[in-house]
């Protein structure tokens, strides 16, 4: 998955004898003991509420929709024409960064983005719904992450433009349904909970999540995982995660944090643990050892840690850190 060549370097740690592997299993387990005693910080207070609420704009006076239809949307093709007037989301000739929102051709927003695509329009009987998602608010280097907009067009009335910065999907094209209590985008899972966000009747996006099962990872992020220990032994200081893993690459960072946030199949405690013990040591363990300790499935509140460094912040989201 990470997709990069091993520096040659590399290629001798993986021959290594069944001594050194035994003392990596001896050195693993005396660092498992200090590293599994209680933290005094950790609460289980810090799970992932079952639903949070944002107010939106104010109140509308519908308590209940009345839902026509529900159909793709482009853009590609000019502007979208509805019952009501014809909405365009066009690049800003002022800025790289920003797309305008455009309603019988006149600019009623700006949004901060590098990309927007329409894709989903509900019809009611009283207003137009239409979802598109916008990323990279700001100007960084690589983007993996969308943000919902709802548009909600309604005869004689300015459109109201929806996006909150706390609200992202791992794809733009996520799944987006309607029915008459609102319309609802799936943002997938993230930090162990499947999440999604309503746009309710009264033009409130209500956010609610669901715990996500903890399972074995996958081939593909187990062999992610393996890659990433190998930059570890490569480090010149092990007195920390950061010391210990300062040669994996800034690309394998990411791949590995993003696995971290969008799964449920890597102990990331055990990661770090590995990866410092294979920089005391200079070499990895074996692959089985890995997929049976760190690819096992991750632990209910690893997300809520402070102690992970990159492992759990270099994702970039649209969020504030």
């Amino acid at each position: 998955m990470l997709g990069s060549r091993l520096p040659a370097a590399l290629a001798a740690t993986r021959l290594r004898s069944a001594a050194c592997r035994a003392s990596f299993a001896l050195v693993l387990a005396l660092a498992t003991l200090y590293a599994c005693m209680p933290d005094d910080e950790q609460s289980a207070d810090q799970r992932v509420p079952a639903a949070a609420s944002q107010a939106g704009a104010p109140a509308a006076e519908s308590a209940v929709l009345h839902l026509l239809r529900i159909e793709s949307v482009s853009d590609s093709d000019g502007p979208l024409q509805t019952r009501w007037g014809d909405l365009a989301v066009t690049p800003s000739k002022d800025s790289a960064s920003r797309y305008d929102i455009l309603w019988s051709g006149a600019v009623v927003a700006a949004m901060p983005a590098r990309s927007f695509v329409l894709a989903r329009r509900a019809e009611f009987t009283d207003r137009d719904v239409v979802v598109g998602f916008a990323n990279c608010p700001e100007d960084v280097a690589v983007c993996s992450y969308w943000q919902p907009v709802w548009i909600v067009l309604r005869p004689n009335t300015r459109p109201l433009v929806l996006r909150y910065g706390n609200l992202f999907s791992g794809g733009r094209r996520a799944e987006v349904s309607a029915d008459h209590t609102g319309v609802n985008v799936e943002l997938g899972l993230w930090d162990g909970a499947h999440r999604s966000a309503k746009l309710t009747p009264r033009n409130e996006v209500r956010l609610a999540s669901r715990p996500g099962e903890p399972g074995r990872a996958d081939r593909a992020t187990c062999r992610a995982v393996a890659d990433a220990l190998e930059y570890c032994t490569l480090a010149r200081r092990c007195d920390s995660f950061e010391a210990s893993s300062s040669a994996v690459p800034p690309g394998t960072r990411r791949a590995l944090s993003q696995l971290f946030h969008t799964t449920t199949g890597i102990d990331a405690q055990q990661f770090v643990l590995f990866c410092n013990t294979s920089c005391r040591l200079g070499f990895t363990p074996s692959r089985r050892m890995i997929a049976r300790d760190v690819c096992r499935g991750a632990l209910p509140l690893q997300w809520a840690r402070g102690d992970l460094g990159w492992l759990s912040r270099e994702v970039y989201t649209g969020r504030s850190s």
